[in-house]
């Protein structure tokens, strides 16, 4: 947890803290007041809200920015594993944070990059 705590970049949502019991694991963030991009995406189809094609690349963008920091660390590799419009989350200026970084690690140690790794280096 000390590792995903550690990382910063732009993109990606700070770990604030965790608790881990027998029952469950949870894992702490800063409140976002935009909420997700599955909160923003369901307005938006609801015709709520707008969501134009520069915030659309924008966020694709963020994303991307953040997967690739996470993923091409040399020190450490913390996989995401879980990857959805609900653990996107976007700040003020609606920039994008992932969320629930690690969270596959955190549950089960043994596991790490080893897939994405393989392919990674692959033909």
């Amino acid at each position: 947890m000390r590792q995903i705590g550690n990382l910063k970049h732009p993109n990606i949502l700070p770990l604030v803290g965790y608790n881990s019991s027998n029952e469950e694991k949870l894992l702490i963030y800063k409140f976002q007041t935009n909420g997700s991009l599955l909160n923003l995406l369901q307005s938006y189809i609801e015709g709520k809200r707008d969501f134009p094609w520069r915030v659309r690349l924008s966020i694709a963008h963020g994303i991307a920015r953040g997967l690739a920091f996470i993923y091409q660390r040399s020190d450490e590799c913390i996989p995401h594993g879980n990857l959805k419009l609900s653990n996107v989350l976007l700040d003020d200026n609606e920039e994008p944070l992932i969320s629930e970084y690690g969270l596959s690690s955190f549950f089960d140690p043994k596991k790490g990059c080893v897939h994405f790794l393989q392919w990674l280096h692959s033909p």
